[in-house]
């Protein structure tokens, strides 16, 4: 639980969204206990530009853009880690475990780089970032804990928790501010700093993970920087539909590897109607346990199924799995969601 400040007048909601009901208001300078992030229930509760509602102690929920967090950043993460050092071995999770795939590949990642374009990774025990060549192109304000879930999901390593590729090495590329919202021109400018970096002898980058969206202006630009990625052989996971069946529009940038998730409550829809075509798989939106094994320390949603995927491409990649067979690996275990009699948490599904 951490505690934060609200910095206007700012509407309690039973819901994360602006059409819930209205439980009161909290004033400047009150102060209130966090205890998850979730995304607004579709894209018109993504309150000016703004995605993340905070979920507070007592159940209620508030808009992200009006908080100010109260704790510096590093006694969160010192949390993190005495989180991690007190938790026994026997409750430690194994994220490769909680997989309902066919197969999962040996490898562990070594060898591979995974790019996360988030909203940067705090230096917690138990995340192997590369700080020489990761990248900030915010430049201000305190790191939003989404982009350390992202990669906790892609390569945790702690003694509670592992993620899928625990030996990758991942470059953190801050382009989402405190408040969970990104301008268009620091993703266009990430992804140019990895076209050069692709150029640099040894220090490709194999995967790039975008939990995400874009505005649907951006799209043009941003599908000549992926397809130049793409032809040096880098593969590009994105968020693709939410647990409210909206698409995103980083999902029409090109050929990329796009994660959906749906909720229990739609399985016989989407039984009945499938996916959309640019959905490379789909799960059931639970959530997934990141850096440790304390609740608030999950993500669910697109964002956490596509930091999943990117983990289990970077075991294929450790594996001998050539990037051009990639896709075809991934399909091969897929299930048939038409064909499933109920909804199976983390089991991989196609149309």
């Amino acid at each position: 639980m951490t505690k934060a400040t609200v910095t206007c007048n700012l509407l309690i909601r039973g819901e994360p969204s602006v059409k819930a009901n209205r439980l009161g208001v909290y004033q400047s300078g009150d102060e209130i206990n966090i205890t998850d992030v979730v995304l607004g229930l579709s894209k018109q509760d993504y309150y000016e530009g703004v995605p993340s509602w905070y979920l507070l102690a007592n159940g209620t929920y508030v808009w992200s853009g009006g908080v100010s967090m109260d704790v510096e950043e590093k006694v969160f993460i010192k949390k993190l880690e005495l989180d991690s050092e007190v938790a026994k071995d026997d409750n430690a999770i194994d994220l490769v475990k909680l997989l309902n795939f066919p197969s999962i590949p040996d490898g562990t990642g070594k060898g591979v780089r995974v790019a996360v374009l988030d909203s940067g990774i705090m230096d917690i025990a138990g995340i192997k970032v590369n700080r020489q060549y990761s990248k900030d192109f915010i430049n201000k304000g305190k790191i939003h804990a989404h982009g350390t879930w992202v990669a906790g999901i892609i390569g945790a390593n702690s003694k509670v928790i592992t993620g899928l590729a625990k030996e990758a090495e991942i470059l953190d590329l801050r382009v989402v501010n405190s408040y969970g919202s990104t301008k268009d021109r620091r993703l266009l400018d990430a992804l140019d700093y990895l076209i050069k970096l692709n150029d640099v002898e040894g220090e490709k980058c194999h995967i790039v993970n975008m939990s995400l969206d874009i505005l649907s202006g951006t799209v043009e630009y941003i599908k000549p920087k992926i397809k130049a990625l793409q032809d040096k052989g880098t593969l590009v996971v994105a968020a693709g539909v939410n647990s409210y069946g909206d698409m995103t529009e980083i999902s029409k940038s090109g050929k990329l590897i796009c994660v959906g998730v749906y909720s229990k409550g739609n399985f016989e829809s989407v039984k009945k109607n499938g996916f959309a075509p640019s959905i490379s798989c789909s799960f059931q939106n639970n959530k997934i346990p990141s850096v440790n094994t304390q609740a608030g320390n999950s993500l669910g949603d697109s964002s956490g199924y596509t930091a999943l995927i990117s983990g289990y491409i970077a075991r294929m990649l450790s594996s001998g799995v050539k990037p051009e067979k990639v896709q075809a690996n991934l399909k091969k275990n897929l299930r048939s969601i038409s064909s499933e009699k109920k909804s199976t948490p983390y089991k991989p599904y196609k149309s």
